[in-house]
């Protein structure tokens, strides 16, 4: 089209705005067509925790299954260390675009009480897409301990100065928290022993250095010491059994108020203003995996127990309801990151 085409009376900053409007229209159905294929490239699925871990074995079996379902790898990148919030630093300086993905823990909503500061928004950065599982919060002593229930933990504690010493995994983690939340609900002291990580506190209870502890989850090493004679389970914190270890009397039928009750869990996210269509997209195919026997057995073989999310906006409520939990906890208690 030749200059004379225009009119002459056309201003050229009124022609540069049409110009710009009708590129912003011919865009959006690229959008909208670039939404509707994701993905159409491998998605990065960030881990806050070291290879062969409970939280790795599940964030694979998911990532094998989420990849067959969407036609894309899905890359378990591993990026363990302080809490996981070096994962979560990771996935709020990439694109909101679907392509990096967060496996998300109960860290993420006692972080940003725990640390001086997370440098991020925890009610507005992120952006829950499902959960996958819930992790039981179990109770052990020593295989030869007089403890034999909750009951009896509590009894023998208010008669030992200070208190019963409980083996933690570090300060801040959930075999910290849930002693704490469980000693303040029935009206008892403890002291908490901390070690740098879950095996070596197990180590420290075998050793005779503490005299229980709470843990995530009935990994495979509690099965062999529970076999062995060394450890006994004496309650997991929760209203009703495990299923994959009925045997566990639940707090709810040991006369524990609900207060004390606690889970984990582990799920996924993703860094708010990644399109809804996108995040509807991964809830569909993270709901669609949960259901697969084969993932089911090898969640269920990591100590979890499977639990999706009717829709993202449940699993946002969840974690908006444990950062107020966690929080007001933490708060009380005085507790700070290592």
């Amino acid at each position: 089209m030749n200059r004379s085409s225009f009119p002459s009376s056309l201003p050229r900053r009124k022609l540069l705005a049409v110009c710009a409007a009708a590129a912003l229209v011919n865009a959006a159905p690229l959008t909208v067509q670039a939404q509707a294929a994701y993905p159409i490239r491998p998605i990065r699925f960030i881990v806050g925790f070291a290879p062969g871990g409970s939280a790795d074995v599940v964030a694979r079996a998911m990532a094998q299954e989420l990849g067959k379902d969407l036609g894309q790898s899905v890359v378990v990148d591993n990026k363990p260390g302080a809490s996981a919030h070096i994962a979560t630093q990771a996935l709020l300086s990439a694109p909101a675009d679907g392509y990096t993905i967060l496996f998300a823990g109960l860290t993420l909503a006692t972080n940003p009480a725990l640390m001086a500061s997370v440098g991020y928004d925890p009610k507005k950065d992120i952006t829950m897409v499902s959960q996958m599982t819930a992790m039981p919060i179990v109770v052990f002593v020593p295989g030869k301990s007089e403890i034999n229930s909750l009951q009896d933990l509590i009894a023998v504690s208010k008669k030992t100065p200070n208190g019963l010493n409980f083996a933690s995994g570090g300060t801040g983690t959930s075999s910290h928290l849930g002693p704490e939340l469980f000693t303040r609900t029935v009206g008892i002291k403890y002291t908490h022993v901390p070690y740098r990580g879950g095996a070596p506190a197990l180590q420290g209870l075998l050793g005779g250095e503490t005299d229980a502890m709470f843990d995530t989850a009935v990994t495979p090493l509690h099965r062999a010491n529970v076999e062995a004679g060394k450890i006994k389970f004496i309650g997991v914190m929760q209203k009703d059994p495990i299923a994959s270890y009925p045997s566990i009397k639940p707090a709810g039928q040991q006369g524990i108020a609900p207060a004390a009750f606690m889970r984990s869990w582990q799920g996924v996210a993703v860094r708010t203003g990644t399109p809804p269509e996108i995040v509807q997209k991964l809830h569909a195919s993270i709901s669609k995996a949960l259901k697969n026997k084969e993932v089911i057995d090898r969640l269920v073989g990591a100590g979890t127990e499977v639990q999706g999310s009717a829709n993202p906006a449940e699993f946002q409520k969840l974690y908006r309801d444990e950062l107020v939990r966690w929080t007001a906890l933490i708060k009380a208690a005085g507790i700070k990151a290592e």
